[in-house]
């Protein structure tokens, strides 16, 4: 179905039963064209465009307005605030649309409110029925946002794009907070059954994968007619992953058999009680996502088992982020009168103050909340067993001592005996001057630990207005590394042969 088919359909709809013609005109009474992208991605009417985006949910508060002016509130963005175990909790305001409160609420987000057709009609209830009995419960997933099915929502709801066979409706209640605040609640209108309409359905074969980041998803979903209905019916198929930002990226269903490939719009016949089954493929990212798969006819008797969806978990974090080293060790030499040498340099008799500063850690996913280093150690050449200040050796082996830990920074001070590299002395045994300035290597090896918290993103809400919720889970992790940096020995720090 085409959009003017829709919009011509749900005017045929409203016609019939309220006796208004042509209610979804092109344009709406403050001059906003109608939005076709709304309409083929919400399956309601909407004019003008969204506005008041909010970067924590990734969603507009508003999808724009409504043909008589109203603000057109955002499913995806849930119930203001929520405090009760369910909806029948709250002290709804009765026939909003003459509260000066709500009036003056509704002006301050740039829209009008009035009673319309649609206000406080007995018809309408069980479209909203339907349409919050699928919502999902705050404080318990499994359970739905209603306790029953014996409240008059009409009373309470201000609908601003009524329902129709083919599109869902949206409205709007509000409720006074215990700190005397106007919140309101969008309300899900799920389009009429007809009686004598076709069920179409749809199951993935799979509703849970577990993967790492990466790794591919492979899996079948089945569409099916009811075998009840009395003559083919067309139907749109579509499949897209979802992530938390919104997004909805299309994604190609390949027909188990071949004589079930679809049309370049998604579309094809099915007879009544027949199954055709698709293949699909996708990739888990780095955080958990959703597939939605839906199919679309002109008429469905039950929509409720339109949509269908699989979550990809993904299970394992990413390794660690070592940052690269880069002045990480570095050293401070003083001599024994108390001078200070050149950052990274030292003379032979010098007290050396090694300092380790490794980077702070970057977290799997997420955001670093603390972090230290849990052990170092240093080492550096040990001196020659036959070294002697007239006629030095190079260094023979190594020594390796314990640095400070437990915070950011580790330290640790060592004496460099082993060379007089650089100095003005002749080595009377080889005949020669001792080598001039020397760069020696000295390694620390360290243990960083950390925790960090990341983002869990999950679906709540009616098949047609799943919205994303977010929570925070906290993890943490480790990694030991080495650096290695060069001290330059250039001479000897006894009297008389510099300070």
């Amino acid at each position: 179905m085409t959009f003017e088919e829709a919009r011509q359909s749900a005017n045929q709809d409203i016609e019939k039963d309220f006796g208004e013609p042509n209610y979804f005109r092109t344009k709406n009474v403050q001059d906003k064209d109608i939005n076709e992208d709304t309409w083929r991605g919400r399956s309601v009417f909407a004019y003008g465009q969204p506005y008041e985006y909010h970067p924590n949910s990734g969603y507009h508060r508003f999808l724009g307005y409504s043909r008589d002016g109203t603000p057109f509130t955002n499913i995806y963005l849930p119930i203001e605030v929520w405090g009760r175990n369910y909806l029948e909790d709250y002290n709804w305001i009765e026939q909003p649309w003459d509260d000066p409160r709500v009036k003056n609420k509704v002006a301050s987000e740039g829209g009008t409110i009035k009673n319309n057709l649609f206000n406080n009609q007995r018809i309408i209830r069980e479209s909203m029925r339907a349409g919050l009995q699928q919502e999902r419960n705050p404080n318990d997933p499994s359970k739905s946002i209603l306790r029953g099915d014996n409240v008059a929502w009409e009373k309470y709801v201000l609908v601003y794009c009524p329902p129709t066979y083919t599109t869902w409706g949206m409205g709007r209640m509000w409720n006074i907070g215990s700190d005397g605040g106007l919140y309101y609640k969008t309300v899900p209108m799920a389009p009429y059954a007809p009686a004598d309409g076709p069920d179409f359905s749809v199951k993935f074969a799979q509703a849970q994968f577990d993967r790492k980041p990466g790794e591919a998803v492979e899996s079948t979903v089945t569409f099916t007619l009811a075998a009840d209905h009395p003559k083919p019916e067309l139907a749109k198929l579509s499949l897209a992953h979802n992530v938390p930002s919104g997004t909805a990226y299309l994604m190609p269903l390949e027909p188990v058999d071949p004589a079930d490939a679809l049309a370049p719009g998604g579309e094809i016949e099915f007879a009544p009680g027949e199954s055709k089954a698709y293949r699909y493929r996708a990739t888990a990212q780095d955080t958990s996502t959703v597939l939605i798969v839906k199919i679309t006819p002109d008429k469905d008797r039950d929509w409720s088992n339109n949509t269908d969806e699989a979550e990809i978990n993904v299970t394992a974090p990413p390794a660690p982020v070592i940052p690269p080293a880069s002045g990480e060790l570095t050293f401070q030499a003083v001599s024994r009168s108390g001078k200070m040498r050149v950052p990274n340099t030292a003379r032979w008799t010098d007290t050396v103050t090694a300092t380790l500063r490794p980077a702070a850690p970057t977290a799997p996913r997420g955001e670093i909340t603390s972090w230290r280093i849990d052990w170092a150690k240093l080492t550096y050449p040990k001196t020659h067993p036959d070294f002697v200040f007239g006629s030095p050796v190079e260094p023979w082996g190594t020594l390796t001592v314990n640095m400070t830990a437990g915070g950011h920074t580790s330290k640790v001070d060592f004496l460099q005996n082993w060379s007089v590299n650089g100095a003005p002395i002749y080595d009377r045994l080889k005949g020669q001057m001792v080598p001039g300035p020397t760069n020696y290597n000295i390694k620390a090896d360290y243990k960083i630990s950390y925790s960090y918290r990341y983002k869990v993103w999950y679906r709540t809400g009616p098949p047609e207005a799943r919205t994303w919720n977010w929570r925070w889970e906290r993890s943490s992790g480790s990694y030991t590394k080495s650096v290695t940096a060069p001290l330059l020995v250039d001479g000897a720090g006894t009297i008389g042969l510099g300070a």
